[in-house]
């Protein structure tokens, strides 16, 4: 029992049948040989970690904080409902482990696809699907080293939205893409939180967030990455012939300004775009 370092000397080389009894962390192990009348208890063991509620897991993003701590969240359908719910955990590199894996968004609705960002004081941001309404709404939840807070949607009821990113500036400032079909084609929508004050831009429900692309098609598959005093933001852009393109615009931070969208990748069928900031001072984009 490598969990608390427990051994226990029992002769196998004979038929024996076990029975295995566990709860919350205990563990009883009994045996019987063929000789025995009845099962004899063999190991009566207190475990270190518990089971959790996960089942079928899925979608996992993770983070690295400047304390080179990783956070890490993923949707799993354990709830015995067969619908999904965010998951959470951490891994410092002092302690050399990752922590009991904790559900975050237990509604009584799916919760999927979440993306995780931690500002510089340890404030854990995690934007997520979520069923709540008769459509598919983007929801953010926010977390600290003691707690986490109750949900807030960021878009509900205005039709169908998908693939929520967020990143983090330097200044704390939470910065929320997804793509949005309140339009009938999908479209992207941003909204920013300030640190200065925790409110968000797009108001409650996102009536008021911003539509940063008008793609002919559609623009699906958002990411975004964030250097010095500005938010990149890349997509797969659809287009009447059937081809896609990728393409990139940027927010100034400092002037809450977006750039004219230009386009990155060639006049080709391509899926979908990634955005990453690299030591160099660069944005990269790569894409399939």
């Amino acid at each position: 029992f490598p969990s608390h370092d427990n051994a226990v000397s029992y002769d196998t080389t004979s038929y024996t049948d076990y029975r295995v009894v566990a709860k919350n962390r205990n563990l009883k192990i009994y045996a019987k040989k063929i000789s025995d009348d009845y099962h004899k208890l063999v190991v009566d063991s207190e475990l270190n970690y518990t089971a959790t509620k996960q089942s079928n897991s899925g979608i996992p993003h993770i983070f690295s904080d400047s304390n080179n701590i990783l956070h890490a969240v993923w949707h799993d359908d354990g709830n015995k409902r067969n619908q999904r719910q965010i998951f959470y955990s951490q891994y410092n590199p002092s302690v050399g482990y990752w922590t009991e894996p904790e559900c975050i968004v237990a509604d009584p609705f799916t919760s999927s696809n979440p993306q995780i960002a931690v500002d510089s004081l340890g404030n854990r941001y995690v934007v997520y699907e979520t069923t709540k309404t008769e459509y598919t709404d983007i929801s953010v939840i926010v977390g600290n080293a003691l707690s986490w807070g109750n949900p807030y949607l960021l878009s509900s009821g205005l039709y169908d939205s998908f693939n929520p990113h967020i990143v983090i500036d330097d200044k704390n400032n939470a910065h929320v893409i997804w793509e949005d079909y309140r339009f009938g084609q999908a479209q992207l929508f941003y909204v920013k939180r300030n640190s200065s004050d925790g409110q968000w831009s797009g108001d409650l429900y996102g009536q008021n967030s911003l539509k940063i692309t008008n793609e002919q098609i559609g623009a699906k598959r958002p990411s975004m990455a964030v250097f010095d005093n500005y938010v990149y933001v890349t997509w797969t852009s659809y287009a009447i012939n059937g081809n896609t393109f990728i393409k990139l615009a940027k927010l100034d931070i400092g002037t809450a300004t977006w750039s004219n969208a230009i386009q990155t990748g060639s006049d080709f069928v391509v899926s979908s775009a990634n955005s990453r900031r690299a030591d160099n001072s660069r944005v990269y984009r790569d894409w399939e």
